[in-house]
């Protein structure tokens, strides 16, 4: 499998990070709203997470749409009691 580019580990980091907190995945529109990607014009969280499916880094259970399952995790950012955070920019720029 190809490398992920740093948006796609940012939004994976993201799903990982939500999963682990609530049990649940987020959503696309949650996704975008966290901002993960500092809002470049024209990002589309739909675009990173169906690549992020197409590398096979997650799969995604048709009509269900807080099901992600992910398939390569990552290791995340965890605050002191050992809580994930939802997101920490981990390289490149903030």
């Amino acid at each position: 499998m190809k490398p992920l580019t740093q948006r796609q580990q940012d939004v994976l980091r993201y799903i990982i990070g939500f999963q682990e907190s609530l049990g649940i995945g987020p959503t696309l529109r949650e996704i975008s709203a966290a901002n993960v990607v500092h809002a470049r014009p024209g990002f589309d969280a739909g675009f990173t997470v169906r690549s992020l499916e197409k590398r096979g880094a997650i799969r995604r259970m048709p009509f269900l749409t807080r099901k992600i399952e992910v398939l390569e995790p990552l290791a995340i950012p965890r605050a002191p009691d050992g809580e994930p955070l939802y997101f920490v920019r981990i390289g490149g720029q903030a």
